[in-house]
């Protein structure tokens, strides 16, 4: 009994200093993507519907080796998933679920193509079922966004200094841009039709279409760069999706699921995945002040369409 005690009182300790770790462990793996990048190697990888068409590189694995090493001083006990070499350490904490999601590099494509922007790295905590701290780092800038329990407000650490961030939501979707990771013809006519400008039928002022790093690309988000970012069906991984959950729910981002056939819209609550799984519907991330307006004009559209 007296080990398990001293073995729960290390866990609240640690949880009071995660966000000094994870940020050191993260600068950390930033410089040794760095110092991958003129040597990497990259070698094929099954990507998750069974299609051996994605890669996994030496930064890959050397950056999670950076994190699993500092991790596994730093909190002994949590759980870790990774996304290389089925990294997958359970909880030894008494009566705790926590574990740590690592993604050593976010956006490996773009770095094996050498491209100066979407490359990232993301590491997410959750305990009981919540993530309690998350952060993405932008591997070519050295930004870094997160938080921590010892640290509430996401925070962006930009040419070393370090600001809380806000989500505008005073500026109307009008004035605003609209992010997609994927050309706008690959979607539904209504979505189509959704991400015009207001004269076309639409709400927004213009696109941007941008690929690699999730973690990169929410950024945008967090950032106002845009108002709002549209994906298609994909696949739903800890180790991306976790952190941005986390920094989605501290900012006030929800969840809109878009059904690709009727293209109706709904608010979804999105737990943090423990396993990799296919989302099979469109999904909007926004401020939940935006949402209103945006479930609105689906359901008309859903109307005229009928």
């Amino acid at each position: 009994m007296k080990n398990k005690k001293n073995i729960t009182n290390t866990a609240t300790a640690d949880v009071k200093n995660m966000g000094a770790v994870i940020r050191k462990a993260m600068n950390e793996a930033i410089e040794v993507i760095r110092k991958e990048a003129a040597t990497f190697i990259a070698t094929p990888k099954e990507h998750y519907d069974g299609v051996t068409d994605d890669i996994v590189t030496t930064a890959d694995k050397a950056a999670q080796k950076v994190y699993v090493d500092v991790f596994m001083k730093a909190f002994p006990g949590f759980g870790l998933i990774g996304e290389e070499d089925g990294l997958n350490k359970p909880c030894t904490i008494p009566r705790e679920n926590i574990y740590i999601t690592i993604d050593p590099l976010d956006g490996t494509k773009a770095f094996a193509r050498h491209e100066s922007h979407g490359v990232g790295t993301m590491v997410g905590v959750v305990k009981n079922g919540k993530v309690i701290a998350a952060y993405v780092g932008d591997v070519n800038t050295g930004e870094i966004y997160g938080f921590a329990p010892d640290e509430p407000a996401v925070t962006r650490t930009r040419f070393g200094v370090t600001a809380p961030l806000f989500a505008d939501i005073k500026t109307p979707l009008h004035a605003r841009y609209i992010l997609l990771n994927t050309p706008p013809y690959r979607f539904p006519a209504a979505v189509q039709k959704f991400i015009l400008t207001p004269e076309e039928g639409g709400l927004f002022k213009d696109i941007n279409v941008m690929g690699g790093s999730y973690g990169t690309t929410l950024a945008r988000l967090w950032k106002n760069e845009v108002a709002l970012v549209l994906k298609d069906p994909a696949f739903r991984t800890p180790w991306d999706e976790t952190p941005i959950l986390g920094i989605n729910e501290r900012l006030g981002f929800v969840t809109i699921k878009i059904d690709p056939v009727t293209c109706t819209a709904t608010v979804i609550d999105v737990p943090p995945p423990t396993k990799v799984c296919e989302v099979p519907h469109i999904e909007i991330m926004t401020h939940k002040a935006y949402a209103p307006r945006i479930l609105e004009w689906f359901a008309k559209e859903s109307l005229v369409g009928k």
